[in-house]
């Protein structure tokens, strides 16, 4: 399975925190492809010691987390022959935001 993914990356200068946001993704095999031209994967990387100033801001605009790792995703979007019932919820979810009109 290929994963292609345009990543920033933002540093704190003032705190050890650090976010990557994910744009763009795709995942294809040799069967098939599917892309998420509207999903953002953002992710926290921080000590223990202090809040995040980014998760703070999406708990303010009532954002959710749905916890998901891109290689997880890519598996259960293009390969139809594993079992992905853990992933149905999530999924299903994912298609729901990305089908939204806004």
């Amino acid at each position: 399975m290929w994963v292609n993914y345009t990543r920033i990356t933002l540093v704190s200068k003032t705190s050890r925190e650090r976010l990557t946001i994910d744009v763009n993704l795709s995942f294809r095999d040799e069967e098939s492809t599917k892309t998420y031209p509207c999903l953002v994967i953002a992710e926290v990387k921080q000590d223990r010691s202090g809040a995040s100033q980014f998760i703070t801001l999406m708990r303010l605009h009532h954002i959710g987390v749905i916890p998901i790792s891109k290689y997880c995703l890519g598996l259960a979007s293009v390969n139809k022959k594993i079992k992905m019932n853990n992933f149905k919820e999530k999924l299903h979810h994912i298609n729901k935001i990305c089908d939204a009109k806004v």
